[in-house]
């Protein structure tokens, strides 16, 4: 028994060393399916950090960053008005990307709004899911089929 215990041991420290085994390889990286970049927005009251997606469909690209856009900017607009009112509101928005593989990028979005002397400020999440190959909003359905079609149904 002893000795069994010595060579397990022995080959869990040259496993650590080395940093590699033959029974656990790495599967290869996968390509993502878009590239992310950050777009910054900012005025008096207003602190918005958007992604700008980038994929090799230039019609799908538009989409995607148009829905974004627009969305970012209605919530622009409703600060504005309702700053105009006498109301001291600032708001923040900060995306985070949550997958980016197999014809799919989604974010969530967390939009922080704060009121001056308020006690606490309001957090609103929503999600947003896109198919990088049409550029419109995916669902579940979509997502299904894009992994089957992948061969990697448990992928998500």
């Amino acid at each position: 028994m002893k000795r069994f215990r010595k060579s397990f041991l022995w080959m869990m420290v040259l496993v650590l060393l080395t940093g590699t085994t033959a029974w656990a390889a790495e599967k290869p990286a996968e390509k993502p399916a878009a590239q992310i970049e950050e777009a910054c927005y900012t005025e008096p009251g207003i602190d918005y950090r958007t992604p700008v997606v980038i994929v090799e469909d230039a019609a799908a690209m538009e989409a995607i960053n148009n829905t974004i856009q627009m969305d970012a900017g209605k919530v622009a607009s409703e600060l504005r008005k309702d700053n105009l009112t006498g109301a001291n509101i600032t708001s923040t928005i900060r995306y985070e990307m949550k997958c980016n593989r197999l014809g799919i990028v989604s974010f969530t979005e967390a939009r922080y709004r704060y009121a001056a002397h308020a006690a606490n400020g309001t957090t609103y999440v929503k999600a947003y899911m896109f198919n990088t190959l049409t550029g419109q909003q995916a669902t579940l359905a979509d997502v299904q089929a894009l992994a089957k079609a992948a061969g990697a149904e448990k992928a998500y």
